[in-house]
């Protein structure tokens, strides 16, 4: 189940309007997509950070031990927030991947939430770097989606009818 979450999308308040385009204005810059935020959501965060930013997770799993990588992950979730985490403990539990889903109204930090265009998503991060082998703007088969970074991570957008319905930023677990 970690290493499946790659879904929901976007952080931080107010959802996308469908067909909205960020401006540069609001782009945040970012030399790696693990940079990005999520509403105000990042990588590595810590629990007491985050539980200011957001409130106590509805629901919290107990942390286990990876077999294949010796991590210790939990899944939290805020399904009234549209927020599921997985959290990583190495001497405190820290954000490890952060997934939207309906109804999240939060936004990236390039202004990609739930509801934005295909064409929008790649307007927004086309100057991003990316670890792909493919360009990411060629990986949408049928624009089902969109991806900076790799198969392990990165930054992922699920789309449906050329919508985003899903945001996944982190490490899948399979790394």
């Amino acid at each position: 189940m970690i290493a499946c979450l790659v879904v929901s999308a976007g952080c931080g308040g107010g959802g996308a309007s469908p067909g909205t385009t960020p401006t540069s204005a609001s782009r945040s810059t970012l030399a790696s997509w693990r940079d990005e935020t999520v509403g105000p959501l990042r990588l590595g965060m810590r629990e007491s950070e985050l539980v200011s930013a957001i409130g106590e997770p509805t629901q919290r799993a107990e942390f286990r031990e990876m077999e294949a990588t010796g991590e210790r992950l939990a899944e939290w979730s805020w399904p009234a927030l549209g927020v599921d985490l997985v959290m990583i403990d190495d001497g405190g539990p820290r954000i490890a991947s952060i997934a939207l889903h309906a109804p999240s109204s939060f936004l990236t930090g390039r202004g990609v939430g739930l509801g934005t265009s295909y064409d929008d998503v790649v307007s927004a991060y086309l100057d991003v770097p990316t670890e792909a082998d493919d360009d990411p703007r060629t990986d949408a088969t049928d624009h089902g989606w969109v991806r900076l970074g790799n198969a392990y991570a990165g930054l992922s957008f699920t789309l449906e009818n050329g919508r985003v319905t899903g945001v996944f930023l982190g490490s899948t677990g399979a790394e």
